[in-house]
């Protein structure tokens, strides 16, 4: 019984953090993100072209356009603006919160991490392994930086650790998707060739 009630509680903090996040958001802050994000995913685009590195496709430009959007809201569009007072004592707070047996904070700890996982692979589709992961803790570095700046959420290191974790993941487990689709692919070439 004691695990179940747990759960519920879980699950209800969750809901009502969901709410807290969506309460504030509106179409045109979600529009101007939009263009925002696409204008630097083109930016790039053009110093990809200019340097002669493989160059994005106008698919994928959406699709990383449309996932750092998501991120924009989730992490700091959705929230009541200038509300939170940061403090240096608070940049481990998640963690000092999990030490003090507060368990739901877990959750915070998987979301983070899940939430940045996409970033890892649609970099790592970019870039080679060490400037994905630069790019990811680049981006984790600014979400919470714009947090401290506009007081919309703290600057917590665990944040950045466990997105940049996330990312990492991400990261992994492409490299591990590419290898195995070489493989396959040269699995079948023999395979037709016999």
């Amino acid at each position: 019984m004691g695990k179940e009630l747990i759960l519920k509680q879980m699950l209800e903090i969750g809901v009502d953090k969901l709410e807290s996040y969506l309460a504030d958001i509106t179409l045109r802050k979600v529009c101007i993100c939009f263009v925002c994000v696409y204008i630097i995913m083109a930016i790039i685009r053009k110093w990809q072209k200019k340097d002669g590195i493989h160059q994005m496709s106008n698919k994928y430009m959406i699709v990383c356009t449309f996932y750092f959007t998501c991120i924009a809201v989730i992490t700091i569009l959705g929230r009541t603006d200038g509300t939170v007072t940061n403090s240096w004592d608070k940049v481990f707070l998640t963690y000092e919160s999990i030490i003090e047996g507060k368990r739901w904070v877990w959750w915070e700890v998987i979301f983070n991490i899940i939430l940045f996982l996409p970033a890892g692979m649609l970099v790592a589709n970019q870039f080679k392994v060490d400037v994905a992961f630069k790019s990811v803790f680049f981006i984790s570095f600014l979400i919470e930086v714009i947090q401290l700046l506009t007081g919309v959420g703290l600057f917590e290191i665990c944040d950045l650790i466990d997105n940049t974790l996330g990312g990492l993941v991400g990261i992994i487990l492409y490299q591990l998707g590419e290898r195995l689709l070489r493989i396959f692919s040269s699995y079948r070439k023999d395979e037709r060739k016999i």
